[in-house]
């Protein structure tokens, strides 16, 4: 909305009483120079922003957890098994991650409590959800069977691929191989994770 960008840029312009109204502070902004590397040098937080790739994959598995156990209103605990590393960073964005998975709580954990539905990050992180009583399994199973579906074909898409990249090791890079095992890795523990949650769901359905 070029109109209103125009207008703020008028508004917000410094004051400068010594120089006439046709000086650059009255200007129009698209007469302007371009901003350059160095004007923007103070609102760049490299750090930051590459942790918070972390915590928005974080967010994302969460929501994907809440949909499955068909949370809408409730704000349950949220466990995580990760590094020390990955464990700081949640920590340091903690708030955010609250607001953003509407969960009352994220504990790094070594040992996760039982009765929980289980969503995986990365090869390195596992988020655990807490589900009270009152779920509906029948939704829940067919949830996590539909996930299982769609995670077996990835999951042979990218063994295929690892496969041919175990042929042609000369021409891939190492660091390209290392990102696909990081990938085959995590989706083979949420796929193995899928499959003991359907289980036990299906067991304690039967033992209803």
């Amino acid at each position: 909305m070029p109109f209103i960008t125009e207008e703020l840029w008028q508004r917000l312009q410094p004051h400068q009483p010594h120089q006439p109204s046709s000086s650059a502070a009255q200007t129009s902004l698209c007469l302007q120079p371009y901003p350059s590397s160095q004007q923007l040098a103070p609102w760049y937080f490299p750090d930051e922003e590459r942790d918070f790739l972390l915590v928005q994959e974080v967010v994302r598995v969460a929501r994907s957890l809440r949909a499955q156990s068909s949370l809408t209103k409730e704000k349950p605990a949220l466990w995580v098994e990760c590094s020390s590393s990955q464990a700081q960073i949640l920590q340091d964005f903690s708030s955010a991650l609250r607001t953003l998975s509407r969960v009352s709580s994220v504990q790094p954990v070594s040992c996760p409590p039982a009765g929980c539905v289980v969503g995986v990050v990365d090869h390195t992180c596992r988020l655990h959800l807490e589900v009270k009583s009152g779920v509906n399994v029948d939704k829940q199973i067919a949830e996590l069977s539909r996930r299982r579906d769609r995670l077996i074909p990835k999951l042979e898409q990218l063994l295929s691929r690892v496969h041919s990249q175990t042929q042609d090791q000369a021409k891939v890079p190492l660091h390209v191989r290392e990102a696909l095992g990081k990938k085959v890795s995590a989706l083979e523990q949420e796929l193995k994770n899928t499959e003991e949650q359907l289980q036990q769901l299906k067991q304690d359905q039967a033992e209803q």
